[in-house]
C-alpha cells in the first residue's frame, strides 16, 4: 500500500474529529469549506465520511523504511472501540 501524505492528513483529521465528538455531517462540511478535495475529486458528504472510517485500510497503517523492512501499526482496540461508541452516537443524534 503507497500511502499519499495528503490524504493520510485528511484520514488523521476525520478520526481525530470523530474521536472529539464531531459529527460526519459537520466533518464533511469543514472538509469542504477548506477546499479540501476528495480522491475523486468528489463533495465530501457524511456518506463518504463514513465509507473512510468503517475503511479497513484507514485502521491500518504501514510505514515503509527503506526497501526490506515494513513494519504496521494498527490503531489500538480502545481507540477503535471509542470511534464505533461515538460514531454510533453522532448517527444517533443525527437522526
Amino acid at each position: 500500500m503507497i500511502i499519499n501524505p495528503h490524504e493520510a492528513d485528511t484520514v488523521r483529521f476525520i478520526f481525530q474529529s470523530v474521536l472529539n465528538g464531531i459529527g460526519t455531517e459537520k466533518i464533511a462540511d469543514i472538509l469542504e469549506t477548506r477546499k479540501i478535495p476528495t480522491r475523486k475529486g468528489g463533495k465530501w458528504t457524511s456518506s463518504s465520511i463514513r465509507t473512510i472510517l468503517s475503511n479497513e485500510k484507514n485502521i491500518m497503517v504501514q510505514l515503509h523504511f527503506r526497501k526490506h523492512i515494513r513494519m504496521t501499526i494498527i490503531i489500538a482496540a480502545e481507540i477503535v472501540e471509542k470511534l464505533t461508541v461515538s460514531l454510533t452516537l453522532n448517527i444517533m443524534n443525527q437522526s
